[in-house]
């Protein structure tokens, strides 16, 4: 944690960012990740790792560009490979923006979602983005009812499941139905 807050502190040091735009961008990544105990991150690294797999070399995603674990590239960025210490770094931005993504969604009911049910909102989130996740209108309606069978048939009857891998959706699906 010390490490993470150094390296912080020396990234926005030689940027022209000043000091509370520092405090308020380590403010609000700890008040996101207090919601989560490590045992919970590590098991939804674990997951969205497993999923997604590895690639090295920069590929073709149904978004755009894609490299290492998963991580959608800016159409700007160059990057053509990237080392797994490199890719590891970009995953944790990456779990850190979908938790806070989850919680713009389900902040309300957050305690009424079991851990699995929340690692498959959030395994989605990684593979759709805000924007795209966004777009579930009566699958977002049936998790806050706590329906998770019409949960899982929206999540089952879209795009989205037409666009994974059988093993990865079939997966989502069962944890959203069965927690």
């Amino acid at each position: 944690m010390r490490k993470f807050l150094f390296c912080i502190i020396m990234i926005f040091s030689v940027s022209s960012i000043n000091a509370n735009s520092i405090f308020n961008t380590i403010r609000k990544w700890w008040k996101t990740m207090e919601n989560f105990n490590e045992c919970f991150l590590s098991g939804l690294r674990k997951f969205i790792k497993e999923n997604e797999g590895f690639s090295p070399n920069a590929y073709f995603d149904n978004d755009g560009m894609t490299v290492g674990f998963g991580h959608l590239l800016n159409p700007k960025d160059k990057i053509v490979s990237i080392s797994e210490e490199t890719a590891d770094i970009l995953f944790k931005s990456d779990i850190e923006v979908v938790i806070s993504d989850y919680l713009h969604f389900f902040k309300d009911i957050d305690s009424e979602i079991n851990e699995v049910r929340k690692i498959a909102l959030m395994d989605m989130l990684f593979t759709l983005g805000r924007g795209d996740f966004a777009g579930f209108k009566k699958m977002l309606r049936a998790v806050f009812k706590q329906d998770w069978d019409k949960a899982a048939y929206e999540a089952q009857h879209s795009n989205w499941y037409k666009q994974q891998y059988p093993a990865r959706r079939d997966k989502i699906i069962t944890m959203l139905r069965n927690g």
